[in-house]
């Protein structure tokens, strides 16, 4: 999926236009204009359930704002994004009737064969999930944050930005390591509450509340507003482990599917990718830089990814060499990279990354993909949430509920305990493996051994897995 457009559906009406101009008739011109009026139509509209929808007059009035409907423009299937972002379908069915355009003129074949049906697994979990919800109170609607998140998120902000001028201020008596590893928490924390949840309009029910504090805490945490909407928001979460859409999968670094060809130091990888997560976070704001002049970025969007990967690197990277002594500051820099790096990797290989979760067939209902590709950890047995399991929640973000995040990814994860539990109930009932582990250190194994089986260049584990299911 391209940023604002599919790529793919832009590759398509570029080889139907060079086809068109081979032909040896006089009408070629004409074929070539009407592939380049298809293609603008096509990067113009919004194709769910197979329609095509002009939303523009709706985005402007759009209750989740303009941002949570302009992500979806031009996509050739945004059917899972409009599904998965309301929690409830019936008035979003009906408004979205009042802009109906026609059949969606995108022909070319996906790479899957979701389904939403009435009757699917998805639909009952949503019918399960909606009762939890009515049930402790919440109504059937759209499930945010309270104020008092509103609260700790502008604490954290201020602790986060305040330590690190502490931090070249020597404001604080306490050892220059021990502020910074301090500081790693808080940025690799920042990541994963505010950042990924405001992302996802989880953050506020108020749009422009949303959209402060995801580039805020981009501003904070390092990263790209616009990389991170287009590769996780939209790649990640319609297309989870399927290439060349979804590449949080870090190929050719690291192989994870069995989709992708074995390299020969794949066989090592299990070992050495133990020592590049520690540094995930400068691969991760080089990356927004370069992603920055993409050829398919509006000068707007390059100059705010660009802004935003600036400001971080001056406050975050430049001023510790102004202030402190070099090897203070690089000792500073140093300590605060491995640590957010490694806060960070280790709440995200463990979603998609463990061995049970690659392979699995998309020829079956959305929801029921993402249950299966999808893996859980620290989710107590009972009925209701442990501390420990509450814990891992609001340190991740609610990334350890992450089925429940893939299936309602514009619902504050502070919901995600009563929801994981829903949906777990559902996937017993109905026979669907519900994948976790009892701690994120059982995760972390599953991950490793989930490395040491991928480099391997006979793994087949997914072909056989597609077989069967």
């Amino acid at each position: 999926m391209g940023n604002s457009a599919s790529a793919r559906a832009e590759a398509h009406a570029k080889n139907a236009a060079r086809s068109a101009e081979k032909k040896p008739n006089g009408d070629s011109a004409e074929l070539v204009a009407l592939v380049k009026e298809r293609e603008r139509k096509i990067r113009s509209t919004w194709h769910i359930y197979g329609q095509a929808y002009d939303l523009h007059a709706f985005a402007a009035i759009h209750p989740g704002g303009r941002a949570a409907i302009d992500c979806a423009k031009g996509l050739p299937d945004a059917t899972a994004l409009f599904e998965s972002y309301h929690p409830t379908l019936g008035r979003p069915k009906q408004l979205l009737a009042k802009y109906l355009v026609g059949p969606s003129p995108v022909k070319f074949k996906t790479p899957h064969g979701y389904t939403f049906n009435k009757d699917g697994l998805y639909a009952k979990i949503r019918e399960r999930v909606n009762l939890a919800q009515t049930t402790a109170g919440y109504g059937s609607a759209y499930w945010k944050a309270g104020p008092l998140n509103t609260i700790f998120a502008l604490c954290h902000l201020l602790a986060l930005v305040g330590l690190r001028y502490a931090i070249c201020t020597r404001a604080l008596a306490a050892p220059l390591w021990l502020l910074a590893a301090v500081n790693g928490i808080l940025r690799g924390m920042m990541i994963t509450r505010t950042a990924h949840a405001a992302s996802h309009h989880a953050f506020s029910s108020i749009s422009a509340v949303n959209r402060i504090a995801y580039r805020l805490a981009m501003v904070a945490m390092g990263g790209s507003a616009e990389h991170w909407t287009n590769q996780h928001v939209v790649r990640h979460h319609i297309e989870t482990n399927i290439i060349p859409i979804d590449y949080d999968t870090m190929y050719p670094v690291k192989r994870v599917l069995d989709s992708y060809k074995p390299l020969w130091f794949h066989r090592y990888q299990h070992l050495y990718m133990w020592a590049l997560y520690p540094i995930t976070m400068v691969a991760w704001t080089l990356g927004d830089i370069a992603y920055a002049f993409h050829p398919r970025n509006k000068p707007f969007d390059r100059l705010a990814s660009l802004s935003i990967s600036i400001a971080f690197i001056l406050h975050a990277w430049v001023l510790p060499f102004l202030c402190l002594p070099s090897a203070d500051a690089w000792a500073v820099l140093r300590t605060e990279v491995v640590v957010s790096s490694i806060f960070f990797s280790m709440q995200f290989v463990v979603n998609h990354e463990v061995v049970g979760t690659e392979g699995h067939s998309t020829d079956r209902d959305w929801g029921e993909y993402q249950v299966l590709s999808s893996h859980d950890y620290g989710i107590a047995p009972s009925k209701t949430p442990s501390w420990s399991e509450m814990l891992y929640c609001h340190l991740s973000g609610g990334l350890n509920n992450q089925i429940a995040h893939h299936l309602y990814p514009s619902t504050h994860f502070s919901h995600y305990p009563r929801i994981t539990r829903a949906i777990r109930d559902v996937c017993r009932e109905e026979g669907v493996p519900f994948q976790e582990s009892p701690t994120i250190f059982h995760a972390i194994s599953k991950h490793y051994m989930h490395l040491k089986e991928m480099g391997c260049p006979s793994a087949t584990t997914g072909k056989a897995r597609r077989k069967v299911q």
